[in-house]
């Protein structure tokens, strides 16, 4: 705030998705059009959120009038910061193979689930897909996805991780 500096305003080279980060580019182009985008002054932030709001709709989920009834249940299904994508795979790290042969043996169970969280990543539909069709993974107790060993599709480094066709390394066909 002491100093003037430069303000560069970068356009992506796809438009925003639609609802509200369309409708807020929308906004915020009028404003500037019409010369009333001075992110100088405070009062414009308090300007373009009374345009943005009446145009979006604020709880299509229904997640305020489920808090102002104190359906908290309600509340923490409705509501998802990020939604969900993608399906839970066991990294192949550590004694991942013991932890996954635990559940096998013993079922799902809060304190197995548990120690095999740190070892969860979410990955998106179609690399399951991919790595399923290759033979690559197993579908454990219709939960979650383990590695099948011999396939080396993770870096400790840089977690999962494949190009081109996978293969099962050749040592792991050995009975």
């Amino acid at each position: 705030g002491r100093n003037r500096g430069r303000l560069h305003v970068f356009f992506g080279p796809t438009r925003p998705p639609r609802g509200i980060l369309q409708t807020g580019e929308r906004v915020a182009m009028k404003m500037w059009r019409e010369g009333s985008l001075d992110l100088s002054a405070p009062g414009t932030f308090a300007r373009y959120f009374a345009q943005l709001y009446p145009l979006v709709e604020q709880d299509s989920k229904g997640v305020m009038t489920a808090e102002r009834e104190q359906r908290f249940a309600d509340v923490a299904d409705l509501f998802k910061m990020i939604p969900e994508s993608g399906e839970p795979v066991v990294a192949p790290y550590g004694d991942w193979e013991r932890r996954v042969a635990n559940i096998r043996r013993d079922g799902i169970s809060r304190l197995g689930m548990r120690h095999l969280q740190r070892l969860m990543v979410n990955l998106y539909q179609q690399e399951i897909d991919e790595l399923c069709k290759a033979g690559a993974l197993e579908r454990i107790h219709d939960t979650f996805w383990a590695v099948v060993p011999g396939f080396r599709i993770y870096s400790e480094r840089w977690g999962f991780g494949w190009q081109g066709r996978l293969l099962q390394e050749p040592e792991s066909l050995i009975a």
